[in-house]
């Protein structure tokens, strides 16, 4: 499939419906992946960058991320579930554009949520210490991006906790309250 580039700006962007955008970072929560990869340049140099992947058997919904965001989708080959082989595909987004992403749906993310900051602090402070675009990469951005994908490795493992190397607990997560973020004028009944 043909990469193209968002049909918003960023401005535009952040004007998306509110009930797309949680619709997309629900779904991103359970499907998608944020990640700092390590990339092997020319001449043996190393550079990083922030990338976002959501993985899917449905291309229309995949098609939604790129529209509203840019990025690509590429077919990851064919996967065998519940006995079938389904063909899988992978909406990706790198870098910038990655991090303006991440800033448009954190306020929806439940489960990633604690993964956000990680990924930003890494964004913002990675283009600073690396140069423009990354190419020379200190040393200092190196410890820095390796520091930042040490510490989203361990959500990963941990599933939204935080651990050590030795596989002990360090702190839990803050858990969100969800009842607060309800509108005043909804009034909650029950029934039995």
């Amino acid at each position: 499939m043909a990469n193209q580039e968002p049909l918003f700006t960023t401005e535009e962007t952040l004007a998306i419906d509110p009930l797309i955008l949680a619709y997309l970072a629900g779904f991103f929560d359970g499907e998608g992946s944020i990640g700092i990869h390590r990339v092997l340049r020319k001449y043996g140099t190393v550079g990083f960058h922030l990338r976002c992947t959501v993985s899917q058997t449905s291309v229309p919904v995949l098609e939604k991320y790129r529209h509203s965001f840019g990025g690509g989708i590429s077919q990851t080959g064919p996967r065998i579930l519940r006995g079938n082989e389904v063909m899988c595909w992978q909406w990706y987004i790198y870098a910038a554009r990655a991090a303006r992403f991440l800033r448009a749906i954190e306020p929806y993310l439940f489960c990633k949520a604690p993964q956000v900051p990680i990924a930003l602090r890494f964004s913002e402070q990675y283009r600073l210490l690396a140069g423009r675009g990354g190419h020379r990469s200190s040393r200092v951005a190196v410890q820095l991006a390796e520091s930042c994908r040490a510490e989203l490795m361990a959500l990963h493992q941990g599933r939204g906790r935080v651990w050590t190397p030795n596989n002990q607990r360090v702190a839990p997560v803050r858990p969100v309250p969800l009842l607060d973020s309800l509108p005043n004028d909804v009034e909650m009944t029950y029934e039995s």
